[in-house]
């Protein structure tokens, strides 16, 4: 594979990226819909053209898929970032405080590292293929009986 960066350090280093693109993630000026329920803002765009040129000097030539604008790139490829930079764009415009940016390294065999910074606050949460969250080698504990209670709600009421 192309990819020859040590990845301890390209997991630290998309860190540095995700946090400062978490610095351009102030409250949006302009909100325009894309579809039913399903908006981009200004900060949306201003975050993806800064992830979009910081991934491209982290590892050139390696090509940036966005949920906000159309691939440039044809044909296979060996490997590919697959951005959303603001996970959770109505709650960003609702002023809710929960949403983030979402990274991750794809190639063939699925997602060989990637790296979630929510907002507002900046926790960072990162992994990699082969090892614990947190690019550690030790193993994640998972509790023995889940809840059974779960609740999730996006909120959308018209």
């Amino acid at each position: 594979m192309m990819l020859q960066a040590d990845e301890v350090s390209l997991l630290a280093a998309l860190g540095g990226v995700l946090r400062e693109a978490g610095a351009r993630a102030v409250r949006p000026s302009h909100v325009q819909a894309k579809a039913h329920q399903d908006w981009v803002t200004d900060v949306d765009l201003a975050v993806d053209a800064f992830l979009a040129e910081a991934l491209g000097r982290l590892l050139p030539g390696v090509p940036v898929l966005s949920e906000e604008r159309a691939a440039q790139e044809e044909g296979p490829c060996e490997a590919w970032w697959v951005v959303d930079p603001i996970d959770g764009t109505g709650n960003l415009i609702a002023g809710l405080p929960l949403f983030g940016i979402s990274v991750a390294l794809v190639d063939a065999e699925g997602p060989r590292l990637a790296a979630v910074l929510g907002l507002p606050g900046g926790g960072l949460h990162a992994a990699r293929r082969g090892a614990a969250p947190g690019g550690t080698d030790s193993p994640c504990a998972c509790p023995e009986r889940p809840r059974t209670l779960v609740g999730l709600s996006t909120g959308l009421i018209e």
